[in-house]
Order: structure tokens, then C-alpha cells, then sequence
């Protein structure tokens, strides 16, 4: 079970969602989704793959991705402040 449970987080990690509200098993597929009062975001996962892939190896997969998400982050923050202090060039004529 943990290696399910693991497994589906990363897949719901690495599709940008932040948590799961539904979740359904059917047919050997796990779907899942978040809902986020605006849209909905969708996934679905095998699962016999899902229960084989081992705990540890999604862990370390999620704080791998995370930390990416972070940096991306990171990047476009400092991007924006830079572009922010950049004084814009004004043209007058006389």
C-alpha cells in the first residue's frame, strides 16, 4: 500500500497539483484528480506499476521535483524584480 500511495503522489506532484479531492479505481487504473474551486485537474496512474514502484524511489523523485519547482520559482521571482528595477528609457521631444 505504501508504495501505491507514493507512487500516486508523485504522479499528482509532477502533474503541478498540490493535493488530491477525488479518487477512483477502476479497470487496473487509479484517476484522480484536484479540484480547485476554478478547474480541474485530472490523472490517472496505473496501478499494478504504481503498487510496484518502491516507496523510496517516489520520495526522492518528489524532492527532486520539488526542489525544481522551487528553483523555477526562485528564477522567475528574481526575474521579475530585476525587470521591476530596470528603469524605463523615456523619449521627449521639444
Amino acid at each position: 500500500m505504501d508504495n501505491t500511495v507514493h507512487a500516486l503522489a508523485l504522479e499528482a506532484r509532477e502533474q503541478g497539483m498540490t493535493g488530491i479531492t477525488h479518487l477512483r479505481v477502476q479497470g487496473g487504473q487509479i484517476r484522480f484528480a484536484q479540484y480547485d474551486r476554478l478547474s480541474l485537474r485530472e490523472g490517472a496512474l496505473d496501478a499494478r506499476a504504481a503498487a510496484n514502484t518502491d516507496a523510496t524511489d517516489s520520495l526522492a523523485l518528489m524532492a527532486s521535483a520539488d526542489q525544481r519547482e522551487q528553483t523555477r520559482a526562485q528564477m522567475q521571482a528574481s526575474q521579475q524584480f530585476a525587470e521591476a528595477r530596470t528603469p524605463q528609457a523615456t523619449v521627449m521631444s521639444i
